[in-house]
C-alpha cells in the first residue's frame, strides 16, 4: 500500500460528485507499490494486472522527469499531466519523486476539466 497522507475515501467521493457515472478510476502510488481506490467493473475489465503494473511503472518515470519540464517551460511547478483519448481523459498528479495519482474519467461527459483538476488537486 502507498504511503501518503491521502484520505482516499474523500479523495474519491469527492471525485465521484465531480464527475458522477463517468468516473473509470481513481488511483495513488508511490514508488514501490499502487492502490485502486475506485475501478468502475467495465474498466477494471479490459486491463489485465500485468498492463496495471505497466501503467504504474511508466507514471513514476514522468514524476521522475518533472523538475526538467518545469525548467524546459518555465510556466512554475507542474501540476498535473493531462491526456485527453478518445473514450477517457486521464489527470496525473505527481505528488513527489516517484509518487502521485491518476484519476480517468468518461471523455464527452461535459466535465469541465479546470473544476476536476482543482477538485483532484485539493483532495490531494
Amino acid at each position: 500500500m502507498p504511503q501518503t497522507n491521502v484520505d482516499s475515501h474523500s479523495l474519491v467521493e469527492t471525485l465521484h460528485d465531480e464527475a458522477g457515472a463517468a468516473l473509470r478510476s481513481v488511483s495513488i502510488y508511490d514508488e514501490t507499490s499502487y492502490e485502486m481506490l475506485y475501478l468502475r467493473e467495465n474498466v477494471e475489465a479490459i486491463y489485465s494486472k500485468a498492463e496495471i503494473e505497466e501503467i504504474f511503472q511508466d507514471l513514476r518515470l514522468e514524476g521522475w522527469g518533472r523538475e526538467s519540464l518545469e525548467e524546459r517551460f518555465n510556466a512554475g511547478s507542474l501540476e498535473c499531466s493531462v491526456y485527453g483519448f478518445e473514450e477517457a481523459m486521464m489527470f496525473h498528479f505527481v505528488t513527489d519523486g516517484f509518487g502521485g495519482a491518476l484519476v480517468t474519467f468518461d471523455r464527452g461527459q461535459g466535465i469541465e476539466t479546470e473544476a476536476f483538476m482543482q477538485a483532484c488537486k485539493n483532495e490531494l
